[in-house]
């Protein structure tokens, strides 16, 4: 900085620096000197933003944010902040749109995650689950949405759709055993750990159990998939089998 002190990069990323260092004021002398040649020079805004809302300043925050997003409406990083303001505040719908705003400047795997949390906050636990399966589907399989997309399904009771999640990820991992455990898991929380397709059904995937290779060789002549599903249930809560 002693070489060129105009130089608007090297103070904005030493802003940063100090900020993540614990330094917020040396940060604020910094921020200060690049707004003094540009009061709505865009980095400078976003980083001071972070800054008040670190320290407990919302409303500081704000003001920064906005000017941001009236700068570029598109501007992901500005709509993240502000959803994480809008939930801090308790403010379910507006850390929403703020989420649905950043995604829309910008999808991403991360993007999409908070999403679905904002989503569901929002009481819209459908549209969350949703949301992860376009997400993983989007996104080359990310096994993050798609653990997401299987656990959100199972607890609204769409069993079939949460298999079908997990069955995508056995077919890139056929012998995963934590897949087969929560294979297991889901058809049991249907009621069907043993049950079998319809005549004329062809996705018998969804209602028999992979072989699992922790099932216990004891009694397989009879029942084995129930033995199979009841051993990995117990595996799932930390039962010996």
């Amino acid at each position: 900085m002693e070489a060129d002190p105009t130089d608007v990069d090297l103070r904005l990323r030493r802003a940063e620096f100090r900020a993540e260092a614990g330094l917020p004021m040396q940060a604020f002398e910094d921020l200060a000197a690049v707004a003094a040649a540009d009061a709505d020079e865009p980095r400078m805004l976003l980083i001071r933003a972070e800054l008040h809302l670190t320290l407990g300043s919302p409303d500081l925050a704000v003001a920064d944010l906005d000017r941001r997003i009236a700068q570029a409406p598109a501007s992901a990083p500005a709509h993240e902040l502000r959803g994480q303001l809008r939930s801090g505040a308790g403010d379910a719908a507006g850390a929403l749109a703020a989420a649905e705003a950043a995604w829309q400047a910008g999808p991403t795997l991360d993007r999409t995650v908070v999403l679905a949390r904002r989503l569901e906050a929002a009481g819209k636990p459908e549209a969350a689950a949703d949301a992860c399966i376009d997400g993983a589907d989007r996104f080359g399989g990310a096994v993050v949405l798609r653990l997401d997309a299987a656990a959100r399904l199972q607890g609204l009771g769409r069993y079939d759709d949460a298999l079908t999640q997990v069955d995508l990820l056995l077919a890139a991992s056929p012998e995963h055993p934590d897949w087969l455990v929560l294979r297991a898991d889901v058809l049991l929380a249907a009621g069907r750990p043993a049950s079998r397709p319809s005549s004329g059904s062809t996705n018998s995937s969804l209602y028999a159990p992979p072989r699992c290779p922790n099932r216990p060789r004891s009694g397989e002549s009879g029942g084995t998939d129930r033995l199979c599903v009841q051993h990995c249930h117990t595996r799932t809560r930390g039962v010996p089998g």
